[in-house]
């Protein structure tokens, strides 16, 4: 039962206390001289006493909880990690690593400016790492900005051809274009010459299949997303909505429901 019921059968018990034209008071003092004729001990008739009282205040404090105090709402756990990652960005502006975290984090938190500048400060301290520019692509991508962000995944997939973040973030920008043709090319590259895998690279490539109508290739992908990665949700979403009954599905393992993080190729 919940609060808001406890309450509300509270307030009607109330409701036919009144109906009856007895108070608290009214109550106990109608069947006093019954309780010590009884030769019940005084102590336990203020114990009755004041558990009456203390349920009625209980109700009004359930009352003005539910209805009318202001809850507190701590910081979330974005709110934390860039709190955490600013301080050790102050004590150590040098460390790539940690600007990361911080664009990372604010990125997470939709805080797509401030995820840019952290990324930057990122790429400034280490002009050629790719993981820095497929971040940065992918907050271009976010704010609309799918032109920078090819360029970035490009420069990133020629600079290191066997980190499959750059190839992926490509795959994703020609989805986004709806140049299914170049996302499957750069897809099944990945899957051939990289790492055949990554449940995130198989769950687009069924997606591609599906927008150019290809169905059995798409639920084929999907499964084999589900293959190495049974708790990935999206691709067993997508097979639901195919259609595909959980039998033919590897099982979800216990306390597996979240889809993987954006930014991550697992």
């Amino acid at each position: 039962m919940s609060i808001k019921e406890h309450v509300f059968n509270y307030c009607g018990w109330l409701l036919w206390l009144r109906k009856i034209k007895l108070s608290y008071g009214e109550a106990f003092m109608k069947n006093a001289k019954g309780i010590l004729d009884k030769r019940i001990p005084v102590y336990l008739s203020a114990v009755i006493i004041l558990g009456i009282w203390g349920l009625s205040l209980l109700g009004w404090v359930a009352v003005g909880y539910r209805f009318y105090w202001p809850r507190y709402k701590g910081p979330n756990r974005a709110a934390l990690d860039i709190a955490r990652w600013q301080k050790a960005v102050i004590e150590d502006p040098t460390d790539v690593a940690s600007w990361v975290q911080l664009g990372y984090s604010f990125y997470i938190d939709g805080k797509y400016a401030e995820a840019e500048e952290a990324y930057r400060q990122a790429q400034k301290l280490d002009p050629l790492a790719v993981e820095v520019s497929y971040f940065l692509g992918l907050v271009k991508m976010k704010t609309g900005n799918l032109k920078e962000a090819e360029d970035l995944f490009t420069r990133g997939s020629l600079r290191e051809p066997l980190n499959p973040l750059p190839h992926y973030g490509l795959a994703e920008v020609y989805f986004e274009q709806g140049k299914y043709d170049l996302a499957l090319e750069k897809l099944n590259h990945i899957l051939e010459e990289i790492d055949p895998t990554l449940s995130d690279v198989l769950n687009l490539r069924g997606k591609a299949y599906l927008k150019k109508g290809q169905r059995e290739k798409a639920i084929a992908s999907f499964k084999d997303a589900l293959r190495f990665d049974p708790g990935y949700e999206e691709s067993r979403r997508a097979l639901h909505d195919l259609g595909i009954d959980d039998s033919e599905l590897p099982p979800l393992p216990a306390g597996s429901k979240a889809v993987p993080a954006e930014g991550s190729v697992r």
